[in-house]
């Protein structure tokens, strides 16, 4: 990106995240009619807590836990879960929960979660009433600053 000068102060933004995003949707398989209703998603065996180290741009994991989110559900559609959490410097086996629903807890992929990333999970209910993984895919995690940041006289930023 360029530098703010006084004749052009607006310079855009874009930020790498130092944590992991697990973006999780969970859907009726096409066989599967039944409606169902949760208000929460879990996922257990994260790391929750760790250490950002600013020199080698790195993070070290100190805690496992868990993590709960309400998820974004509009009629007719999945719901999502957004979960950020704790890059991994070694494999973990993340369980996500429904809690409320007699579904039985599923295992995600076993994977080192790393900085910058989002891993998307679709999981789909089926006929039986059973929670199964249909897709898993990985992708950059980038946020663009759209409205470029505006550097004034007095050297302070306005984000508007």
């Amino acid at each position: 990106p360029s530098a703010a000068t006084e004749s052009s102060p607006r310079v855009p933004i874009n930020l790498s995240h130092a944590l992991s995003r697990l973006h999780i949707t969970v859907r009726n398989d096409t066989a599967n009619t039944s409606a169902y209703h949760f208000g929460e998603m879990v996922v257990n065996n994260v790391y929750t807590s760790g250490y950002y180290y600013f020199g080698s741009n790195s993070v070290k994991e100190s805690n496992l836990g868990s993590v709960s989110v309400k998820p974004d559900h509009n009629a007719g559609e999945p719901y999502v879960g957004d979960f950020l959490i704790v890059p991994s410097s070694s494999y973990i086996s993340v369980r996500l929960s429904l809690p409320g629903t007699d579904f039985e807890d599923i295992n995600l992929p076993s994977r080192r979660y790393e900085m910058g990333r989002q891993y998307n999970v679709e999981v789909v209910i089926n006929i039986q009433k059973e929670l199964v993984i249909s897709n898993v895919w990985i992708s950059k995690w980038q946020t663009m600053n759209k409205d470029p940041l505006e550097m004034f006289a007095d050297n302070k930023i306005d984000g508007n």
